[in-house]
Order: C-alpha cells, then structure tokens, then sequence
C-alpha cells in the first residue's frame, strides 16, 4: 500500500511519566514515512523498563491525506518497590539485606536501584541510577557508587568505590558496552606479616 508518512503523536493513561518522555521519543520518527518496526522497538524497549505494564499503538490514518495518527495508549506500574531477604551462610554467617527500587524517578522512567546488606563479615550498600535514552532510543547510561566493609581471615578491608557505563543496542540480541570502575581500598586491620600484605591503602582502576 501506499507509504504515510506520521503525523501527530498523543499519549493517553499515564499519569506520573510526563507527556513529553513520549513525544521525545517518537520525535525522530514525525514527518518521515512511517516505519512499524521502529515504532515497535521504542514500544518494547519502555516495556523493559518496569515502569509499564501495557504499551500500545494505534495507528489513525486521515482521511484524504498521507498522514498517520498515532495515539500511544498506556498503563504504568507501581514506581516504588521495596524488598528484604535473609539467610544464612558457612563463609557469611547470617545474612539481612533490604533492596529499594525506583523504576519513574522524575517522571523520566529513570530508573534507582538500592541495596543494603549485612552479615557476620560486614556491610555491603551500593546505589544505581539508570538513564535511557541518553543518546537515543538505543543507549543507555548507567552509574552508582557501593561501599564494602568486611572481616576476611587475618585482616579487615574497607572498600569505596563507583562506575559508570555507557551501553548501546545494536539489536534485542548485540549490546556494545564501554565501562570505567574506580575504587579505593583501605585495609583497617590485620594480623599478616607487613611483607606478605604488601600496601594497605591503594586505588585501583578497570575500564
């Protein structure tokens, strides 16, 4: 059939995603030959997201012209998710965590995670916030920084690092990643000869 080329894009069921994440990202695709594919990839990669559970399409020709309506139909999830686990190990002893998830911050389906752990060798507490479509629909950047304080046999070691990462999607099956770690490593305490342990205060770098 003919090619119609897409006109005004609306938004109708969400209420706590702005109106404008959606235009934004249909944006590109105003004013070109409708590609279905395309409109279908955005559609599944907010799915991913967590912060919907229905994303639909529904295309309206109009009459008399080459143009495509395009109403995006959605329902949204809960943004908040709050989790706790516990057990027990024979290297960690008991252990208790609590995880805190945040899959709408600002509106923006930016996403937070959080966790905290402890158990009978330390604490674990790190935090992630998730940007889509930095660069495009196709690009993800992510970063956090995590704290580790842990009793190991002989010495006790204070951990402070971050990252950051930068992903693209070649397809749903390829992903191109680019990562930069820092971390800076105190060694608190210890009972090891001063030859053997070697430096107790170091920074360390992986990219």
């Amino acid at each position: 059939g003919a090619r119609r080329v897409l006109g005004d894009v609306t938004v109708t069921g969400n209420q706590k995603v702005v109106e404008s994440f959606f235009l934004r990202r249909f944006e590109p695709l105003k004013g070109q030959p409708y590609d279905e594919g395309r409109a279908n990839r955005i559609v599944r990669r907010m799915l991913r997201s967590g912060a919907f559970s229905k994303v639909e399409l529904q295309e309206t020709p109009v009459a008399d012209s080459d143009v495509l309506d395009l109403a995006i139909l959605v329902e949204e999830t809960p943004a908040r998710e709050i989790g706790a686990y516990a057990g027990i190990g024979s290297w960690e002893g008991y252990i208790v965590g609590g995880t805190f998830q945040h899959y709408n911050l600002f509106g923006a389906v930016r996403r937070l995670d959080t966790r905290i752990e402890f158990t009978s060798r330390g604490m674990t507490g790190d935090v992630n916030v998730f940007e889509p479509w930095v660069f495009g629909e196709k690009t993800t950047l992510s970063g956090g920084l995590y704290a580790h304080g842990r009793d190991n046999d002989g010495y006790t070691k204070f951990e402070l690092g971050g990252q950051v990462e930068l992903s693209y999607d070649f397809n749903e099956y390829t992903k191109l990643s680019l990562f930069s770690r820092v971390s800076f490593t105190d060694i608190l305490e210890h009972q090891v000869v001063d030859e053997e342990l070697g430096a107790t205060s170091y920074l360390t770098h992986s990219g």
